[in-house]
């Protein structure tokens, strides 16, 4: 319980070092070792492998954000998301997480100016399973804004503004949905001031 607990601290803890853009590796380094002894004293915990993979995730956007491949570390997130889905294949976290990698992998595609579309549909479908089975995760609504966010960039890239802008009017409902959850939700007006940068500089205002 103790480790599981910590191991969720420690995520908390490099997602926000990861939104003020300082270095997470610390914290990825810490959760390894009480993910190791965690494993030790309950190896059937599918929460702890989540866990970790989500710490994963934040280190691979970091890697992502700064022009590094992020795709060692998303392998090693698919490593642990396969082995919680054979200790408990219906939990709602399993398809979050399996959304989070795609779309990283969708991001790494477009910054490499190949085609992301598969990764997009894997994300999605992976969204849409998830929220049904759990709807009042906020999580689920972040990696929605942060599907289409990734979509109206492609769009931009494509000189299709009109395209993108109707992806960055669905990334901002999915910030009004997870904000009715929890208003004072950092993340989701983080990602809100983003969106909301595109649609300006889609407009020609920055």
């Amino acid at each position: 319980g103790g480790r599981l607990a910590l191991s969720g601290v420690l995520e908390t803890q490099a997602k926000y070092l990861y939104w003020m853009k300082k270095d997470c590796n610390h914290q990825v380094s810490q959760a390894e070792v009480y993910f190791k002894r965690g494993l030790e004293q309950n190896p059937d915990a599918s929460l702890l492998y989540i866990r970790m993979a989500g710490i994963y995730i934040t280190q691979a956007r970091s890697r992502s954000d700064q022009g590094n491949s992020p795709l060692v570390i998303l392998d090693r997130a698919e490593q642990l998301l396969r082995k919680a889905r054979a200790i408990n294949p219906n939990y709602y976290e399993n398809d979050g997480i399996d959304g989070e990698i795609s779309l990283l992998k969708a991001k790494w595609a477009l910054a490499k100016q190949q085609n992301p579309e598969a990764y997009f549909t894997r994300t999605a479908g992976s969204l849409k399973q998830a929220m049904s089975l759990n709807p009042k995760n906020i999580d689920l609504y972040l990696i929605g804004a942060r599907l289409n966010w990734s979509k109206a960039e492609g769009k931009e890239s494509q000189n299709q503004p009109t395209a993108a802008s109707k992806y960055i009017t669905e990334g901002l409902d999915y910030i009004r949905q997870a904000l009715a959850i929890n208003s004072n939700y950092a993340e989701a007006y983080a990602l809100k001031g983003v969106l909301l940068r595109l649609r300006s500089r889609l407009a020609g205002d920055s």
